[in-house]
């Protein structure tokens, strides 16, 4: 697995995981235990996640519904650009996906 993070200030700002052959149980793992991890931990930090080429599909966009949404008056993580090319997502996964944007 190559993983590519940029650094700033000891914390990390953008993960690259494109092309990986993540699937959605990677992908749990990585947004529960990372991306809405608590600010102390760095977790929120991350703005930039690059998921691109990993067949996460309906799965795992629900995923994101389920970990990032429904958290109101929260913000559960501090991502502003999620690149999702070709990861297998059909309009109900995109659906699923863009449920927790404000």
């Amino acid at each position: 697995m190559k993983l590519l993070c940029e650094l700033s200030v000891g914390q990390v700002r953008s993960v690259n995981l494109r092309d990986n052959m993540l699937t959605d149980a990677g992908l749990k793992t990585l947004l529960r235990d990372f991306i809405t991890l608590d600010d102390a931990m760095g977790g929120r930090k991350v703005q930039s996640l690059e998921l691109g080429g990993n067949a996460i599909g309906l799965p795992g966009a629900m995923l994101f519904e389920r970990c990032l949404a429904g958290r109101s008056g929260q913000q559960c993580c501090g991502l502003e650009h999620l690149g999702l090319a070709s990861t297998g997502l059909d309009p109900t996964g995109v659906i699923g996906v863009a449920s927790w944007l404000g």
